[in-house]
């Protein structure tokens, strides 16, 4: 009777772990297609730029956000996916990701809502502020310093972020599934002696 029961409650436990195991590997091969796909098209963009000799932004990028100026429609530590468009696509209201050409800024992403547009000795340019901030941005941004309007919010993955940026985790990813792996596998082991005890 305490046999028949183990091996109820093993037999239990290895489907759940089944179903775990299959729930987690249909993710990763999802997430592998996704940036497989991603992936594609980024290089195919870039080839043909480079091919055509034009110097524009990549197709998509991914941001993390570090600042609340956003707040509390994006928020720290959240990720941005942005989409290069058109100079005349952009419009007031969209949120864009851009490199000002400003001193204090030079080098730092800012991400910024679209707040209105006008022409300059016949270039587009557009004045952002930030959702968070009472005041628009000090400068104006042109049109080849946007990266791209923001498509799509990825909520605190900035948090996954830190912690693949840092090597050791790596390795504790690696032992952990090790570890799943090995526990599974003595569970299975364990099973097959009670059947044989039976």
């Amino acid at each position: 009777m305490v046999l028949q029961d183990n091996h109820s409650f093993f037999s239990s436990a290895k489907n759940i772990f089944h179903f775990i195991a299959k729930g987690i590997l249909i993710a990763f091969l999802v997430f592998f297609l996704f940036l497989f796909v991603v992936l594609s098209i980024y290089g195919i963009d870039l080839f043909i730029n480079s091919a055509s000799g034009k110097e524009r932004a990549p197709l998509f990028g991914l941001y993390i956000i570090m600042s609340g100026s956003m707040e509390p429609n994006i928020h720290i530590k959240d990720g941005i996916i942005v989409k290069r468009m058109e100079d005349s696509q952009y419009k007031v209201g969209d949120v864009i990701t851009f490199y000002p050409d400003d001193d204090y800024y030079r080098g730092t992403s800012i991400t910024h809502r679209i707040i209105d547009q006008e022409r300059v000795e016949g270039k587009l340019v557009f004045h952002t502020k930030g959702d968070n901030n009472s005041k628009a941005d000090s400068f104006v941004v042109l049109s080849n310093e946007i990266r791209g309007k923001v498509i799509l919010i990825l909520p605190k993955i900035g948090y996954v972020h830190d912690f693949f940026s840092r090597p050791t985790n790596y390795f504790i990813c690696l032992l952990t599934t090790a570890i799943l792996y090995i526990g599974y596998q003595m569970g299975h082991i364990f099973i097959l002696m009670l059947k044989k005890e039976e």
